[in-house]
């Protein structure tokens, strides 16, 4: 099968997509209020784009070993996903998805794929990071490489319109969406039947309908902020986000040491309500924050006015050993013994357990497909070997400081 070209300017055509499903549900003005404004980016996500880019390609030369460690991990569930759904028969043949395809929705209703040279009129988009078709059914591929929220293939917005879309496409009966989280556990997948299809597409118009009807009195803010462009411009976001500051009611001094002491005095006169209330409202004041300091880099970039404000500055430079073997063997030639240059090395668990699942089985093809019957060693098999070292003391576990985790409001309800 052969795939979609990548477009180097913006590939979403200025359309809604279904990477914004969630926010366009909750808010469907939001995409009017961000149209335009800039992408903000963040160390965490330009390394996702490396490895998706590395699971696309096969290629994964420059990724850092904490990368690598992640594009192996997501090569293993896909294999996992890949053999549920197709099968490891290799008599089968051989499956090989579409990588990175990006599909429209025309207006007539038809789908796309979406090229440099496409000139149907669109009117919404979406991106699969791999699309694999056999016969009448689909598999529908989507990596979280990031170790942060964790996201169940089961109601998620995103890979339920990419299921319509891929089934409208290719005729499909039936679609089975994955994702592929490797720092949140096993893989999830969720299957869509013809009804399922139905249903999906039905909701895919009438969310797309309400994003065109949607006025600036229509944004509603909430938990689908967090990646949305508009947030340091958006009234209903901003008294969101102040709001638990303008709660606490207090004159902060302006030493930083003596602010902090008086809020924390407050905060321990709050009643519990006002306090869990507070809590909540935190994550806005940090979104609040950050979209406002992304606004103000992508300004100090070409902004010659606000240059005289501030100006970006090169970050700290981080020095790194990438070739252990060469490290190694420099220690040596200066009269370091084996013991004192492994005193040095700090071994990553995530990154043993894939070396031994490497090497105990042939490598994962690109296409994600079993190409000999022998299977590789399996995540919890790796990981149970890797805990054997602390029977000799090779492997301690940490128990971090504890966090707070917010109830949720129904079982505070009750």
């Amino acid at each position: 099968m052969a795939g979609g070209t990548s477009m180097t300017n913006d590939p979403r055509r200025g359309l809604p997509s279904a990477s914004a499903m969630d926010r366009l549900e909750a808010c469907p003005a939001s995409f009017h209020a961000s149209k335009g404004l800039p992408d903000s980016s963040s160390d965490d996500a330009e390394s996702g784009t490396r490895i998706h880019k590395s699971l696309e390609t096969g290629d994964a030369s420059e990724l850092s070993p904490d990368e690598l460690d992640t594009f192996e991990m997501c090569q293993e569930q896909r294999q996992q996903i890949v053999e549920a759904w197709y099968g490891s028969d290799p008599g089968h043949g051989v499956l090989d998805p579409f990588l990175e395809v990006r599909l429209g929705l025309t207006n007539i209703g038809g789908v796309v794929e979406v090229t440099e040279e496409t000139t149907a009129t669109l009117r919404f988009t979406g991106q699969a990071d791999a699309i694999a078709i056999d016969g009448k059914r689909g598999l529908v591929l989507d990596y979280k490489t990031g170790r942060g929220d964790y996201e169940h293939a089961t109601g998620n917005r995103q890979l339920r319109a990419l299921a319509a879309l891929a089934a409208r496409r290719w005729r499909l009966d039936s679609v089975r969406v994955a994702i592929v989280q490797p720092w949140a556990g096993k893989p999830t997948v969720a299957d869509f039947d013809a009804q399922g299809i139905v249903d999906s597409l039905n909701w895919l118009s009438r969310t797309l309908e309400r994003v065109t009807a949607a006025t600036p009195e229509d944004l509603s803010p909430g938990d689908h902020c967090k990646w949305c462009r508009a947030k340091a411009v958006c009234p209903a976001f901003r008294e969101t986000a102040l709001e638990p500051v303008s709660n606490m009611a207090i004159n902060l001094p302006v030493d930083p040491e003596t602010s902090r002491a008086a809020l924390f005095a407050r905060a321990m006169e709050l009643a519990p309500e006002s306090l869990a209330r507070l809590m909540r409202g935190l994550k806005f004041v940090g979104w609040y924050q950050a979209a406002i300091e992304g606004a103000a880099k992508v300004r100090a970039e070409s902004d010659v006015e606000f240059q005289q404000y501030f100006r970006l500055v090169p970050g700290l430079e981080v020095r790194e050993i990438t070739d252990a073997q060469a490290a190694f063997e420099l220690a040596s030639m200066h009269g370091v013994s084996t013991s004192a240059f492994m005193d040095c090395v700090k071994v990553g668990v995530g990154a043993l357990e894939g070396v031994l699942r490497e090497a105990s089985g042939p490598k994962i093809t690109k296409s994600g497909a079993p190409h000999k019957t022998q299977k590789a060693m399996s995540s919890d098999t790796a990981k149970a070997l890797v805990n054997t070292l602390e029977q000799v003391g090779a492997l301690k576990l940490r128990q971090n400081a504890p966090q707070l985790e917010a109830v949720p409001l129904a079982l505070v309800d009750e």
